[in-house]
């Protein structure tokens, strides 16, 4: 007997097989540092160069939640840059207590969140040293529920620079 499917309106199965392949075809896209599971893939991660200059840097990836419960990104670091900093625009709901809190995204169960040119970004800022495209930089992203999780962010070999909005 085959039980009725329903399709989230957010999560179809197919992405989220899509982005397991994507964990499973590169290992080093996530990797835990603690031993504890925990429901988060983190696939596609790559870091950009923006059209700002050589000071500023755009890292991009996904979360997909496959957990029954809504986490959150609330904090995230990489040593090769002097800060990073989760940007949301204006318009955008995010969490935050008030003007002063630092934006956190909130990644739903079973969802997929982007984290790029639209929407939420994650701004790598006053690299160590400069970026050299085919090289992987380390970034320490930490969850409400999930803890810290490390990947590596590849640095594209074609040179391409991201565009940043005001949005």
């Amino acid at each position: 007997m085959l039980l009725p499917v329903r399709k989230s309106p957010v999560l179809t199965m197919g992405s989220v097989l899509a982005a397991l392949n994507l964990v499973m075809a590169d290992p080093a896209a996530a990797r835990p540092d603690h031993s504890p599971a925990h429901p988060l893939a983190l696939t596609e991660a790559r870091a950009e160069q923006t059209s700002l200059g050589d000071s500023m840097a755009s890292a991009r990836f996904n979360i997909v939640n496959l957990g029954p419960e809504t986490d959150e990104l609330v904090e995230a670091s990489s040593p090769d840059f002097e800060s990073v900093v989760l940007h949301a625009p204006r318009g955008l709901i995010i969490s935050g207590q008030d003007r002063i809190a630092a934006a956190t995204a909130r990644i739903p169960s079973r969802s997929l969140l982007t984290i790029g040119s639209h929407g939420i970004k994650l701004l790598l800022i006053d690299p160590v040293r400069p970026l050299r495209p085919g090289t992987r930089i380390p970034l320490t992203l930490r969850f409400r529920n999930s803890g810290h999780i490390t990947i590596d962010l590849q640095v594209p070999a074609d040179g391409q620079r991201a565009q940043l909005t005001t949005d």
